[in-house]
């Protein structure tokens, strides 16, 4: 009970930033996954319009002809698959990645009991994002769904624990300050970082469904009003998590 009431009384002393960093992390996702799925339909539908084009490079007579009917279709279309290219491989990551870091550590540095180096937390949260989502891709094409479940939440647990981690860590310190006592304390925090996760996934999920009504121009989970109304507690609820996590954390360590 002590736990929850010194998390609560953290969040309140912080509510107002902690609760719009955490919302507009959301609308910022949301916004950008809205522009991205619009340039994709724009994308789509410029080339199914030449579908006709592909079709006459298939039926040209020879090869001659038919490669000349192909660079004038690669000329049309090239720039717009490139631009495509760019946006779906270098710039969508980017994107996700530097939103994470920027308003989840922002949150994360509000709930730390002590002052934290500006540009040294950022460097350290972006690089160990940077290497956790890289992993995270890389396990999701494991065919075996409870291997990848388990593997993507002791990701999201050691990414937690870095995050509310005020050490400087270096390659040479990660395994001592960060991997050692994270597996040490697996037992004591992991439940509260499941927890957070579950929450987290509750989140990711509300979004999703203001995205999809918002493409497809119907409101498709509760009302507007109930969607709202929910999806304001799920982040005080989040929030109220991250608090409890950062707490127990820094207790287990005598931080």
């Amino acid at each position: 009970m002590m736990l929850i009431k010194n998390s609560w009384k953290k969040i309140k002393e912080n509510f107002v930033l902690l609760f719009l960093f955490e919302a507009l992390f959301l609308l910022l996702n949301a916004a950008y996954v809205i522009m991205l799925k619009s340039m994709l339909s724009t994308y789509l539908t410029t080339f199914q319009s030449l579908t006709s084009n592909i079709e006459a490079v298939q039926r040209a007579a020879n090869v001659a002809s038919q490669n000349a009917q192909l660079e004038q279709l690669l000329t049309t279309i090239g720039p717009s698959t490139q631009t495509i290219m760019l946006l779906l491989f270098v710039i969508t990551p980017i994107v996700v990645i530097g939103l994470w870091v920027l308003f989840q550590g922002l949150i994360w540095k509000r709930l730390h009991p002590r002052p934290i180096p500006t540009a040294t937390y950022a460097r350290q949260c972006a690089i160990a994002t940077l290497i956790i989502f890289a992993l995270a891709a890389i396990i999701s094409r494991i065919g075996f769904t409870p291997l990848i479940v388990l593997l993507g939440f002791l990701l999201y647990y050691f990414l937690t624990v870095i995050y509310v981690s005020t050490e400087h860590l270096t390659w040479g310190t990660v395994g001592k300050k960060i991997i050692a006592p994270g597996l040490r304390y697996l037992h004591h925090w992991g439940p509260y970082i499941l927890l957070l996760s579950l929450s987290s996934a509750s989140l990711l999920f509300m979004t999703s469904m203001f995205v999809l009504s918002f493409t497809i121009k119907e409101w498709i989970f509760l009302s507007p009003v109930w969607f709202i109304l929910y999806s304001i507690l799920l982040i005080i609820l989040n929030l109220s998590l991250k608090a409890v996590v950062s707490l127990k954390i820094h207790q287990s360590e005598g931080g």
